[in-house]
């Protein structure tokens, strides 16, 4: 997979926001009776926004958009049986996070966050899509 992108960041006075686009142009490593496309290519773009209430203690927000250029044959099936565009979704996740610093340059960042689709009928909102996510990274 080739996945070039470019991302670009502002953090100061508490803020933060980063914006970031990238394309993944998938490549078949299995022969065409297991994947029938031989490439396939997505477009992912994503704005964060952030502000630190204290030194420990972080809010953000995230809006996602994905863009199939040329889809999997599963994904284009799908667009014909519904008849609709089926080729992109949005989501939007927002929460907390805890910055504990562990050792000397270290931390520990978890952070909790709730996020749901947006888009059509078809997509992410007509599903009723929503999701919750820990995760926990740790710096060093």
């Amino acid at each position: 997979t080739l996945i070039p992108g470019l991302d670009l960041a502002y953090v100061g006075h508490g803020f933060t926001f980063q914006a970031e686009v990238t394309l993944l142009e998938l490549l078949r490593v299995r022969g065409d009776k297991v994947q029938a496309e031989a490439s396939k290519t997505n477009l992912t773009t994503g704005v964060h926004l952030g502000y630190f209430f204290t030194d420990t203690l972080s809010f953000g927000a995230d809006l996602r958009y994905q863009l199939w250029l040329s889809a999997p044959a599963a994904v284009e099936k799908l667009r014909a049986s519904t008849n609709d565009a089926v080729m992109d979704n949005a989501s939007v996740a927002v929460g907390p996070r805890v910055h504990i610093k562990v050792g000397e340059a270290s931390w520990i960042r978890p952070g909790l966050s709730y996020g749901r689709g947006l888009d059509k009928p078809t997509g992410l909102a007509g599903s009723n899509y929503q999701f919750v996510q820990l995760d926990v990274p740790f710096q060093f």
